[in-house]
């Protein structure tokens, strides 16, 4: 599936190491928050439960990890599920795609990695999804499919099964008429306009024949 790209990851800001939601979270330029990657991670609303990374576009990665570390809200040391959280970037190493995330040690800009499971070891951590979102800013949205052309109305022809015929002598040597005629319909007409104008409202070509063939029809038709 194709993906838009709506914000364009920042990859030069410094953070210390441990804080790999403040370096996302810079990198995107989404807001503050969640006390946890963890919590960030399970408040996002676009998820994708595979390991499917868009190749045109960044993403969000969301991984689990537990150790203990300072919960800013109280200042205690807390073992939990923290989580861990990383850039995708599809251009990264030229034409295949990388991982940035928050260093390893120290301070500074991040680190770049190959795989998911290079982030894994690195961080003694597991894969959950990815996302197009973190902390409520939408990095990417996917490209609408196109609908497929709606198949023209059929045209809404009327059927008939009418026929016009041209008498030439119906009404006296070389005085014609014209007869349009159905199962229960007939109609005559004396001059070349209206029947021109019916024979193209019908779509029909009248038949020729004698004036014979009007008497017969005059008979029968009483």
């Amino acid at each position: 599936m194709p993906y838009k790209t709506l914000v364009i990851p920042s990859y030069a800001h410094h953070e210390y190491a441990g804080n790999c939601l403040p370096m996302a979270q810079k990198a995107v330029g989404a807001p503050g928050g969640p006390h946890s990657a963890t919590a960030a991670a399970n408040a996002t609303r676009h998820q994708h439960h595979d390991r499917a990374l868009p190749g045109d576009a960044p993403a969000v990665v969301w991984l689990s990890h537990w150790g203990t570390y300072t919960d800013y809200r109280d200042g205690q040391h807390k073992y939990e599920d923290w989580g861990h959280v990383v850039i995708w970037e599809p251009t990264a190493f030229g034409g295949a795609g990388g991982l940035f995330s928050s260093r390893r040690s120290g301070y500074g800009v991040g680190e770049w990695f190959r795989t998911i499971a290079d982030i894994e070891r690195a961080f003694a951590a597991s894969y959950r999804f990815w996302s197009e979102d973190i902390n409520g800013v939408r990095i990417i949205q996917p490209v609408p499919k196109h609908a497929a052309p709606a198949k023209p109305a059929a045209q809404n022809r009327k059927e008939h099964n009418l026929l016009m015929a041209f008498y030439e002598h119906a009404a006296g040597k070389g005085q014609g008429r014209w007869l349009i005629f159905g199962p229960k319909f007939q109609m005559e007409l004396t001059t070349q306009r209206a029947a021109d104008a019916f024979a193209k409202q019908l779509g029909v070509t009248p038949f020729v024949t004698d004036g014979g063939g009007w008497a017969k029809f005059k008979r029968v038709s009483k």
